[in-house]
């Protein structure tokens, strides 16, 4: 089946110069088109149609007409989904992305705390979406806090860098963004693949070939190997993952990689002296006993340590938990820590079980979430309550 964002890349190269600008720009302003503010902004620019003349709201008009029934304007007037970041892509290219959106900002300020609420949530979008493309990390911050919290109903059901990264992934592009860019945005779209089991290979295969990585160096490149090991561990591509910590020895220390992966593989034998050497290069680095592996490894951790069958291992895990979540507090594995601490306590202490074992105030759980919940009202009761089950 032909690829729907190809073939409006090949209605949008049919166009003339200046209905490409157009297009492009309007992938920028992103909000529905009006014709009042895109007319004030082109005239700014000193940007004439092909006679010649400053463009007019009925002359503009006649052209999102033409652009709607071509698909590549929505029926909001908005670019169409699937063109609008790669319109925006060629205006950076072409170099004329900053200079449009300082105009368009001016004209259309954003605000956060008054105006029509579906006008504050696409310009909070447009301004974090010229943070991505201009490489502006305050932009993006300020955006990012307003979307979560206000804009949730009217936006993509990816996250916002999520949808800028992916919607579709250009390497080209990519590469050409600095490395601290581009550990953001990997960052974001892994966190949300292993939140939902979402995959984008895409991603997977960039990170594998490194082809935007050549030139840092070992420390550098450190958290992109970080999360490339995570995204093998969630695809059970376990061959991969001991390869990558086998090449990259020192990227791993500290991290209890080498423990999960002995774990994972049934390697009783090795696991806990695997995470125990880990634990020590953390306690050495900190100085404190109070040390615990971020991220899902921790979790990995907690698992191995329950099965060792010693009299004390209960206490030791939650011990364990206890500093995980006074360290890493606000995680994405926080929720899943707490439900495996909520099992740990009933089982020890035989209470009821808490609200931690249920999803009744998350919408959309983790799938760390979803697993050690399960876990939980497995052990206990030999049975997954209905909602859990449907979640599994």
């Amino acid at each position: 089946m032909p690829d729907p964002s190809t073939e409006l890349l090949q209605q949008y190269n049919k166009l003339t110069p200046f209905e490409q600008t157009l297009l492009q720009f309007q992938s920028i302003v992103y909000e529905p088109a009006h014709s009042t503010l895109i007319v004030n902004c082109l005239r700014k620019l000193d940007i004439r149609s092909p006679r010649g003349n400053r463009p007019t709201a009925a002359n503009l008009n006649h052209y999102f007409t033409k652009f709607q029934e071509a698909g590549l304007l929505t029926e909001e007037r908005q670019c169409s989904p699937q063109l609008v970041e790669k319109l925006s892509r060629i205006a950076v290219e072409d170099g004329t992305f900053a200079t449009y959106a300082k105009v368009i900002r001016k004209e259309a300020p954003v605000s956060y705390y008054y105006g029509k609420w579906t006008t504050r949530c696409w310009r909070a979008m447009r301004e974090m979406r010229i943070g991505v493309y201009t490489q502006d990390f305050d932009l993006i911050d300020d955006a990012l806090e307003f979307l979560a919290g206000q804009c949730r109903d009217i936006l993509s059901p990816l996250p916002p860098t999520v949808q800028v990264t992916t919607r579709p992934f250009d390497p080209v592009w990519f590469r050409s963004i600095p490395p601290s860019f581009q550990f953001f945005l990997l960052d974001n779209v892994a966190k949300y693949e292993l939140s939902t089991l979402h995959h984008f290979p895409e991603i997977l295969t960039y990170l594998q070939e490194e082809t935007g990585l050549e030139e840092l160096s070992s420390d550098e490149k450190l958290p992109f190997q970080r999360i490339l090991f995570t995204q093998y561990i969630f695809r059970g591509q376990l061959d991969e993952a001991e390869k990558l910590i086998t090449e990259n020895s020192e990227s791993f220390s500290g991290t209890g990689a080498a423990g999960t992966l002995a774990f994972l593989r049934g390697n009783n034998d090795k696991t806990e002296e695997l995470f125990e050497h880990d634990l020590d290069f953390l306690r050495d680095l900190s100085g404190t006993e109070n040390a615990a592996f971020f991220g899902p490894t921790g979790l990995f951790h907690g698992l191995a340590t329950l099965q060792n069958d010693q009299h004390d291992e209960e206490q030791k895990v939650l011990h364990q938990i206890g500093i995980a979540l006074s360290l890493f507090s606000g995680s994405i594995e926080e929720k899943a820590y707490q439900a495996f601490a909520g099992f740990l306590q009933v089982r020890s202490s035989h209470a009821l079980p808490g609200e931690e074992m249920s999803f009744h105030k998350d919408d959309s759980p983790h799938s760390l979430t979803i697993l050690f919940t399960a876990l939980g009202q497995y052990w206990l009761n030999s049975s997954l309550q209905p909602e859990v089950s449907k979640r599994v």
